[in-house]
């Protein structure tokens, strides 16, 4: 994941602001099954980077702003998918097409 988001973050990447979209995209995610003082801590934890972000002239608030939507969008609107495997729908090995083609296989 470090991987990832270090190829993302760019020399001059401003908006949206990768390090609000990733935290926040974290917790929304990883709260999902927390319980309240869990919530609580990652919430804050988020809100403290999106501070820190601010003040230390990192991003302007329309970067933050930019980075919270990015996040909850991809984590309301992809994250179920990809959990549930609607978006990437695998097939077993013993699923072959009328041609007898075997499909793509992944195993977990």
């Amino acid at each position: 994941m470090f991987r990832l988001a270090d190829r993302a973050n760019l020399d001059y990447n401003m908006c949206p602001s990768l390090h609000v979209a990733w935290a926040v995209a974290g917790v929304d995610v990883f709260t999902g099954n927390a319980r309240l003082i869990g919530k609580v801590a990652l919430w804050s934890w988020a809100a403290g980077l999106i501070l820190s972000t601010l003040l230390v002239h990192q991003h302007y608030v329309v970067d933050v702003l930019a980075g919270v939507t990015l996040a909850m969008c991809m984590t309301r609107l992809l994250y179920p998918r990809l959990r549930d495997g609607r978006l990437l729908q695998y097939r077993s090995n013993a699923d072959f097409g009328s041609t007898g083609a075997a499909t793509q296989s992944v195993d977990a």
